[in-house]
């Protein structure tokens, strides 16, 4: 990379508008760009006088990962000198060739996270409607009631439990394609077993392999935290929660394609019920191929959120003093380009010829906070890798900077952070392994951060359920895991009771049943494309409130059948209504939690966060299915009272709006375990 090249990317970091005009010149070239330009800039009218949550400020993509060279960020009463050493070594350059093939990477994963997540909403709905069938008829088992409902507590199980196992295991070594394989592996050979119909034992032992695929959502969750800025990953996440309502749908349709399958492959007899297992066995099989070429460890190789966290943490307020080595630009001024000098200030270099080595260190003279002279010659050193494509490694050394420059490089470019927490320093630096395994000089420093992956398995646990303890005792993070389990509870109970009451006041068959699984599809994918296009300009804190209030509308309604049992059309008017406001709740809820958790934990903890909140969201289906006759008997009564739950929820996420909007990552926490004055719990608080 010459001057030149360098010269233009400082421009466009320290003058956003140079670039920013030219780009919006040439997109509006094009007449779609200028029809979505004139619609875009309609609904922000609107919506800034009726919905002022949408116009809450947040940090731009630009305005943290740009390359700072103005270093007035600083402070410090003594001048240290710094050696930025920007280096391309060839593990690096076959590992992401560069920050924009580092983007094509993650644009191929979160594709790959679309068909995942349409594998998981087909496993939900293609074996339920066919489950019961499979054990009654085709094996022929005398207690079918009894292995059926053993089967759908096997996949609920591990749905679970294993992604609170795998979480940890993510956070500490972002190994992210060895995971994925991992899960695909275990989703075909539990398809398959399933599809076997010589044993009770083999649909059994299916579903519990077969229940790890909710470990997708937890893997993609954390990718998507760590790789995305806060202003895209709500739009990521409710196009997830779009492919999986599709999924779900799809399966509809297979379902009925299934009904006519009846062929044998020797002994094997392929039907209507063990169908399903088998088609989702190649479906996983497709997925692992699929995973060898569009699965790569994304925040292996830069971690977004952590470059953020460093930046906001070394922010200060201090005056520009630098030496000659480089002057930078008065950015209280015009802006401008800045003008670089040799050691030697009386000569100056010639953008137009010099080229810059990538092994070539450019000295720093700048000042360093006090707390950096307390740090061992180990810590001392981090790296952070910057939007211009090449990791820059920061030495603060008190000698002179000529110095540094005999130290011996880097070799090593591993970023994997484990999950436990880092102690954060005021003013200071995040630190990251840098050192290589083979030089024995930095092995023997690792830091205790990185002494995480020699732990015995019985400390992991430990400082796993400790994690999990501050997630759930931070008071954002509970409220956020508290809607989520009630909303889970209130759904699991109207979809769980629906059939019954359909069948005791209408008569319902399997066909009028079936109808109605299909228009709670429908409206699901329905719901789910709405929330994808109106992230754009609905506050994820909005995003929540509504999702409660259409749950309260569907308690409301439901509450009412049982008075009206004797007006049949009514009674299916209200029928579908309840399912409609029940379904449109949910993606609401999944999304706004979602984005919202990912845009406040730390990234050490980002998958174990998600893992927490599924579990959260399975486990509220278990109480579900045992209040299902308490429903049925007193339909009013249960009714009422789920809606007081549900709107003592909404009260609680209205007196606490500050907080939930202003979304931000609290460092003293989450590094000391003590929470800022606006998380802080009181006594008149929930």
């Amino acid at each position: 990379m010459n001057i030149q090249q360098i010269h233009c990317k400082l421009i466009s970091s320290n003058n956003p508008n140079h670039t920013k005009h030219s780009q919006e010149d040439e997109q509006l070239k094009r007449p779609t760009i200028i029809i979505h330009h004139i619609i875009s800039n309609t609904f922000d009218q609107l919506y800034k006088y009726f919905l002022p949550l949408n116009h809450v400020t947040v940090q731009t993509n630009d305005q943290i990962l740009r390359p700072q060279l103005d270093i007035n960020l600083m402070t410090s009463d003594i001048r240290k000198s710094i050696v930025m050493e920007s280096r391309c070594s060839s593990s690096s350059t076959e590992t992401s060739g560069g920050f924009f093939n580092w983007r094509e990477n993650r644009q191929r994963l979160f594709i790959y996270w679309c068909f995942t997540h349409f594998i998981h909403g087909m496993i939900h709905s293609i074996r339920y409607s066919s489950q019961y069938l499979y054990f009654k008829d085709v094996l022929q088992v005398s207690n079918p009631d009894f292995l059926y409902g053993l089967s759908v507590s096997f996949i609920g199980a591990t749905g679970v439990i294993f992604p609170l196992l795998i979480s940890p295991y993510i956070d500490k070594t972002r190994n992210i394609k060895q995971a994925v394989i991992t899960v695909n592996v275990l989703g075909l050979i539990g398809n398959l077993l399933y599809a076997l119909p010589f044993s009770p034992a083999f649909p059994l032992i299916g579903q519990l392999l077969a229940g790890t695929t909710p470990a997708f959502g937890v893997i993609a969750m954390g990718e998507i935290s760590r790789c995305y800025s806060s202003e895209k990953i709500t739009k990521k996440v409710s196009g997830l929660s779009l492919i999986y309502s599709i999924g779900t749908f799809t399966s509809i349709g297979l379902v009925f394609c299934f009904l006519y399958v009846d062929f044998d492959i020797g002994a094997w007899n392929i039907n209507f019920a063990n169908m399903p297992g088998l088609f989702l066995a190649l479906a996983f099989a497709v997925s692992t191929v699929l995973a060898c070429f569009l699965v790569s460890d994304v925040s292996k190789e830069f971690d977004m959120k952590l470059e953020e966290r460093i930046k906001r943490s070394s922010c200060g307020s201090t005056p520009n003093r630098l030496s000659s080595t480089i002057t930078t630009p008065d950015l209280s001024s015009n802006r401008s380009s800045p003008n670089l000098q040799t050691n030697d200030a009386s000569s100056s270099l010639n953008t137009s010829n010099l080229q810059i080595s990538l092994n070539k260190q450019i000295p720093l003279i700048i000042e360093p906070t006090d707390e950096d002279l307390n740090l061992s010659e180990e810590e001392r050193r981090f790296k952070v890798i910057r939007e211009v494509g090449e990791p820059f490694f920061f030495n603060i050394n008190a000698d002179d900077a000529d110095n540094a420059e005999g130290e011996e490089q880097p070799k090593s470019r591993s970023t994997s952070a484990p999950f436990s927490f880092p102690r954060i320093k005021k003013n200071g630096y995040e630190r990251l392994t840098t050192s290589d395994p083979d030089d024995t000089e930095s092995s023997s420093s690792f830091s205790a951060r990185n002494k995480l992956a020699d732990t015995s398995k019985c400390e992991t646990v430990r400082i796993t359920l400790e994690s999990i303890w501050k997630i759930l005792r931070f008071k954002t993070t509970a409220i956020l895991m508290g809607v989520t389990f009630m909303e889970a509870f209130v759904y699991s109970i109207i979809v769980t009771s629906l059939p019954v009451l359909a069948t005791k006041f209408l008569g319902w068959g399997k066909l009028e049943l079936a109808l109605l699984s299909m228009v709670n599809k429908f409206l699901s994918v329905i719901i789910s494309g709405s929330v994808y296009f109106l992230t754009d300009y609905l506050h994820d804190y909005l995003l929540l409130c509504y999702g409660i209030g259409l749950s309260i509308l569907a308690l409301l309604t439901l509450s009412v059948l049982q008075l009206i049992d004797t007006n049949t059309t009514a009674l299916i008017a209200l029928m579908f209504a309840v399912a409609t406001l029940s379904i449109s709740g949910v993606p609401l809820i999944i999304t706004s939690t979602r984005s919202m958790l990912a845009k406040m934990v730390p990234t050490e903890i980002q998958s174990l966060t998600e893992a927490v909140r599924m579990s959260i969201f399975e486990a509220s289906f278990v109480p579900a299915g045992f209040l299902v006759p308490l429903v049925t008997l007193n339909v009013t009564a249960t009714a009422l009272i789920l809606l007081l739950l549900m709107a003592s929820m909404l009260m609680i996420a209205l007196r606490h709006m500050r907080i939930l909007v202003e979304l931000k990552e609290d460092d003293a926490y989450w590094s000391d375990g003590k929470e800022t004055p606006s998380n802080a719990s009181s006594s008149g608080e929930p």
